[in-house]
């Protein structure tokens, strides 16, 4: 029997995915983001969220488009190596439930830029979703300036 692994679908450049519960610190509406000079293009700014400083990173900025928080953005707060960042998103939908057996390699012919982003796809109730790669958001390679 295979392990169940859940996801929080949130929608990212109009895009839905998901992200790896495990991961997750806290989900919480956009604050007042304080710009960092010289950062790197992934990099919106700092927020404070539970009283931690925390940086704050655009999945669109290296997808090529501009930020945009819109009414139902919201910063999904995620550890990654020891580090707390906060993912700015469009929306957030909701949880979903597979089994870990059923997470499939990415599709042929995805775009580059989605693919540094993202490590699988699963399709609850028939839906498909790439998993996003939190890594790939803050790792020097992907955020490096264009």
């Amino acid at each position: 029997m295979s392990e169940t692994k859940n996801f929080l679908e949130v929608r990212i450049a109009g895009q839905n995915v998901a992200i790896d519960v495990d991961a997750i610190w806290a989900v919480a509406a956009p604050g007042d983001l304080i710009p960092v000079p010289l950062a790197t293009r992934a990099v919106t700014g700092l927020t404070t969220i539970r009283g931690r400083p925390v940086t704050v990173v655009d999945p669109m900025r290296l997808l090529g488009q501009e930020t945009a928080i819109g009414a139902d953005a919201h910063f999904v707060v995620v550890q990654v190596d020891d580090f707390t960042y906060a993912v700015l998103v469009e929306a957030v939908e909701e949880v979903c439930a597979v089994d870990a057996a059923d997470i499939a390699a990415l599709p042929p012919g995805l775009s580059a830029d989605w693919a540094a982003l993202t490590s699988g796809m699963i399709a609850p109730d028939g839906r498909p979703l790439l998993v996003l790669r939190l890594e790939g958001l803050v790792s020097p390679e992907s955020s490096a300036a264009a």
